[in-house]
């Protein structure tokens, strides 16, 4: 997420923003779920999503400071 908001640094959009977390948190979900169905030995797990979006906001958050430095 934070690599996205770096490639549209120039677009100053906050619904830009909040569709590529909203983005990232899909690819996240379906991560999960081919996890779940199609990896064996791997499970689909709800911690691990949250983690993935918090890490998604934690990035998009750093990204942004380092941005307006």
């Amino acid at each position: 997420a934070g690599l996205l908001v770096l490639a549209f640094q120039n677009i100053r959009n906050k619904l830009l923003v909040v569709s590529l977390l909203i983005w990232c948190f899909v690819l996240g979900g379906f991560l999960e779920v081919v996890q779940y169905y199609w990896v064996s030995g791997r499970t689909g797990d709800v911690f691990d999503l949250l983690a993935d979006m918090a890490g998604a906001v934690i990035g998009v958050w750093i990204i942004k400071l380092i941005l307006r430095k």
